[in-house]
């Protein structure tokens, strides 16, 4: 059971210590200590690391002692790591095993006890041996306890067994209810974060699609308002030029008119200088519907002109 308590690799750490070295002859306390070193007692603990050790009763064999343990590299027990570490419990180590391995066959042993006590005082009792009744009845109660003692600390350790599975279990489904609500948060962060990110797109698309829609309005715009400029640049010069024109226009007639009345207003007889190779029409306005086209063509010397008076060409 110690073994199994400390494992193997912590037996160098162990000290197999000797006392009431003080009470004996050394030679008899020598013979004494190297029947320890037998296999059925320290033996295989000392085969494994542990050393034997004397404590001589003194502070200073006491300090000694001391002073070599704290020089030894601490370790853990295996019992410590298989319920620290390995979350094991007490019936579950090693030693928890062995221990209820020793207590059943403690529990075995007496009740065998028991029964071969009550087999020998019937056998008084049917001898009408009392005294060896009541011997048998005491050993037999003695037992008994033990046996009871045995199936209490059985019990006992079942019960701790039970208790510490029971813990694990809560603490498990406490670790695992924890695990699931940070996966679920993990997951609703995740998501949420998605969403978000959908929506920023979103927003982003959408801010895109009205800058998009305002920049094409806008160039709708400016290429309707350059239309639009360029026609009524157009249209005010087609105006300016048929301002111009009917200026124009109105200024030929009135030159036109001025020349009609000055051939008009000319006596008879009057000559007409014209140059060789041209020719000249002159639209007289006589009456309010009349027009007199007059020809001249151009010889050389000077052509008399054959009007002689409005009269004349009237008649």
């Amino acid at each position: 059971m110690f073994r199994n308590l400390c494992g193997q690799q912590v037996l160098g750490n162990v000290f197999l210590t000797t006392t009431q070295w003080s009470n004996v002859n050394p030679a008899e306390g020598e013979v004494r200590e190297d029947s320890l070193r037998n296999e059925d007692f320290w033996g295989g603990l000392i085969a494994k690391g542990a050393t034997l050790q004397r404590f001589h009763g003194t502070k200073e064999s006491g300090l000694e002692l001391i002073h070599k343990l704290m020089s030894n590299i601490p370790k853990p027990l295996d019992v410590q790591v298989q319920m620290v570490r390995q979350n094991m419990t007490l019936l579950e180590t090693n030693v928890g095993k062995c221990f209820d391995e020793e207590l059943i066959a403690q529990a075995k042993r007496y009740t065998e006890e028991v029964e071969s006590l009550e087999r020998e005082r019937q056998e008084a009792i049917r001898a009408k041996d009392h005294e060896m009744r009541e011997i048998l009845t005491a050993e037999q109660a003695k037992l008994q306890k033990l046996l009871d003692k045995a199936a209490t600390e059985r019990k006992l350790l079942q019960d701790l067994h039970v208790a510490e599975v029971g813990r694990r279990e809560v603490a498990e489904k406490s670790r695992w209810e924890a695990e699931d609500r940070i996966r679920r948060e993990a997951e609703e962060s995740i998501w949420r974060k998605a969403e978000e990110k959908s929506m920023q797109e979103a927003k982003e698309r959408s801010r895109w699609e009205a800058e998009e829609r305002d920049r094409r309005e806008a160039e709708e715009r400016d290429r309707w308002e350059a239309e639009e400029r360029i026609w009524r640049q157009a249209e005010e010069k087609s105006m300016q030029e048929a301002k111009e024109r009917s200026r124009w226009e109105a200024e030929e007639r009135s030159r036109q008119m001025s020349y009609n009345q000055q051939m008009l207003s000319q006596p008879p007889g009057l000559s007409y200088p014209v140059a060789r190779g041209q020719y000249q029409a002159d639209i007289l306005e006589v009456g309010p519907s009349t027009e007199i086209i007059i020809a001249l063509m151009g010889v050389a010397g000077k052509i008399q002109s054959p009007l002689k008076t409005r009269r004349h060409w009237l008649r």
